[in-house]
């Protein structure tokens, strides 16, 4: 699953990534692309 920084969309990382790194540049959270249990129409 990727995630990306909702201060920085360039900034992607992998779910481990993301529970090692913390927060992202700028301080930034981490968001899924895709949530999980949504279907694209």
């Amino acid at each position: 699953m990727k995630l990306y920084n909702l201060k920085d969309h360039n900034e992607q990382v992998s779910f481990a990534q993301a529970v090692t790194q913390g927060l992202g540049k700028n301080q930034g959270l981490f968001f899924s692309a895709r949530p999980a249990g949504i279907q694209p129409d």
